[in-house]
Formats: structure tokens, sequence, C-alpha cells
């Protein structure tokens, strides 16, 4: 699913932070919306959310509680050091587009946690 209703994705991050603590530091690449619900989850962690969309970047921003950049993770990996990066469903786009893309994505993140899902 595209979008997953709260309780589903407070059962997801329950099941992530129990395996690598809550994190003070995340960031999320390809983010969409989720760093309005994981600054709402976490207001004391430190969230970067990079997305491709302005439209994503602008609303993360008119929220607050996280910081928003506009990126493309075909040019530029973010080089912010995080105790938990979260790259979900972004890889299989990379690799699509860009042969080697998505390893190249995963080698150059600098997180204690990488977490990666698929559609």
């Amino acid at each position: 699913r595209e979008r997953l209703p709260v309780e589903s994705m407070d059962r997801v991050f329950d099941q992530l932070f129990e395996a690598s603590g809550t994190p003070a530091r995340i960031l999320d690449l390809a983010c969409g919306l989720n760093p309005v619900y994981l600054a709402h989850r976490l207001p004391n962690a430190a969230i970067t959310g990079v997305d491709i969309s302005g439209q994503c970047v602008n609303v993360i921003r008119a929220f607050g509680g996280a910081e928003a950049r506009l990126g493309d993770l075909l040019c530029e990996i973010p080089e912010d050091e995080a105790n938990a990066a979260l790259l979900f469903k972004v890889l299989p786009l990379l690799e699509r587009q860009r042969a080697g893309a998505a390893m190249d994505a995963l080698m150059r993140v600098n997180a204690e946690w990488i977490v990666a899902s698929f559609p």
C-alpha cells in the first residue's frame, strides 16, 4: 500500500525501534510525508527528510518538527550522520533508473542502522 494507517505505522516503527533502539537522529530518504509522522512520534529526535517532490518538502516544512530538503538521490546522497536511515520503497526505483544506484545509495548513507523496504 502507498499509505499505511497510523496504527500500522505505529506497529512498524515499534518493531524497528525495538531492534535498533529509539534513534536521536533519523535521515529519511525519498521520505514522502513520513517526517510529519516521525516528528509527532519522536518530538525530541532530529529528523531530516529528503525528497524529490517539492510539494512533500513544503508540507513537511509547514507542519514543522522536521527538517525537509529537496533532493534527487540519483545525483547526491546526503552525508548527514544518523542513528537510523530510512529508505522505504526507493531502492528498486533507483536501480531501474541507473544500474548500481541502489547499492551506491546504501554504501553512501552514514547511519548506524539502514532500514529499507520494497514495494
